[in-house]
C-alpha cells in the first residue's frame, strides 16, 4: 500500500468513527404537526445543525407544542452528532441572553389541522 493510500483508509477510518454518529440536521416532518387552533403550534428551526447549535438559525417552521421536548431533545441529539459524539462545548455556540435575534419574523397558523409559519417575503413586500 502507497503512503497515499495509506493515509486516504487513515482519513476514511477517522472520518467514519467522527462522521457515523447519527443525523446532523433536524426535520419538522419527524414530530407533529398536528392542530386544532395556532394556540396548539410553536415555531422552531428545521435544517442543518452544528457543533455546539452554531449552525441552528431562524425558526422556519412549525410544530405541535405537544412535540416541543421530543424536539428540543432532537436538537441536543443533532448538535451533539454534529460534535462528534462529544457533549460538551468548547467555546464558540450561542451565548445565554446573548444580542437580539438576526431573525425576521413570521405568523404562527394552523392550516387545515398542521402547523405552519408563514414568513414574510425576503424583500419585506406584502401581497
Amino acid at each position: 500500500m502507497t503512503l497515499s493510500a495509506k493515509r486516504l483508509a487513515l482519513f476514511g477510518a477517522a472520518c467514519l468513527a467522527a462522521c457515523s454518529k447519527g443525523p446532523t440536521s433536524i426535520a419538522a416532518s419527524s414530530y407533529d404537526r398536528s392542530c386544532a387552533t395556532v394556540a396548539d403550534c410553536a415555531a422552531v428551526y428545521e435544517g442543518p445543525v452544528s457543533c455546539c447549535g452554531t449552525g441552528v438559525g431562524c425558526d422556519n417552521t412549525a410544530i405541535s407544542q405537544r412535540a416541543l421536548a421530543a424536539y428540543s431533545s432532537g436538537v441536543a441529539s443533532a448538535m451533539q452528532n454534529a460534535c462528534g459524539g462529544n457533549s460538551v462545548c468548547n467555546g464558540g455556540g450561542p451565548s445565554p441572553g446573548g444580542s437580539p435575534s438576526p431573525c425576521g419574523t413570521g405568523r404562527i397558523a394552523c392550516t387545515n389541522g398542521l402547523c405552519e409559519l408563514d414568513t414574510p417575503p425576503a424583500d419585506g413586500a406584502t401581497e
